[in-house]
């Protein structure tokens, strides 16, 4: 009897066992295969992290890279923009700095344009305007800048003759301090700005083009 009970009782151990040995066995596959995945999802999330940190980088790169080439155009073009401004501002200091025999026949050649295309204009008017609304302008002012004023008599007197053909004289005005060089002409309503700055800077919109074609090509 004592001996039935014992191989009872050692199939009861063994049987236990067994099944411990089996649940251990089931765990450590279930734990290993748990370890398994979060290696796995730890190397996924590494090489995701490592992806965007490289992304991050070639954006700075690309970001940094763009910054400069603006940086660098604005430069060169603000370089340039100088450079040509440059170019007139020594036209400007050179027609300044002729000397007054050729600097006053350059401003008697300008005068003189001035008030042919003032006459011009006013026969025109007189012809295709309303008779009624047409008032001719008898007085001509000149108005020097200061630097100039010396020559407001000579070059006045230059265009007298033309102008009395035309029943018309001219007055100098009192010198303007504001203009760098050259006089402005009034006729009526009508202005003409010959002043060096002026003149320079209505060449400099037709010419900007060739001076920036000259200086960098």
């Amino acid at each position: 009897m004592n001996n039935r009970i014992e191989v009872i009782t050692d199939r009861i151990l063994a049987d236990a066992a067994a099944e411990r040995d089996a649940i251990l066995a089931s765990a450590q596959r279930e734990a290993d295969a748990i370890r398994a995945s979060y290696e796995k999802r730890a190397e996924s999330l590494l090489a995701e992290a490592a992806e965007s940190a490289e992304r991050q980088k070639k954006a700075a790169q690309e970001r940094a890279e763009a910054s400069a080439k603006t940086l660098s155009r604005n430069a060169l073009l603000r370089v340039r923009g100088e450079m040509v401004n440059a170019a007139f501002l020594r036209a400007a200091e050179r027609l300044s700095s002729l000397d007054k025999e050729h600097y006053l026949a350059f401003l008697k050649k300008l005068l003189s344009d001035a008030v042919e295309d003032f006459l011009l204009a006013e026969a025109a008017a007189k012809e295709y305007g309303e008779e009624e609304d047409f008032a001719p302008v008898e007085v001509l002012s000149l108005t020097m800048a200061e630097k100039d004023k010396a020559l407001g008599a000579p070059l006045a007197a230059s265009v007298e003759k033309r102008l009395k053909q035309a029943g018309k004289k001219i007055v100098t005005s009192p010198a303007d301090p504001a203009l760098s060089g050259g006089f402005c002409l009034t006729a009526g309503d009508v202005l003409t700005d010959c002043s060096i700055s002026s003149l320079v800077a209505a060449k400099k919109g037709e010419l900007e083009g060739e001076v920036n074609r000259l200086l960098f090509s």
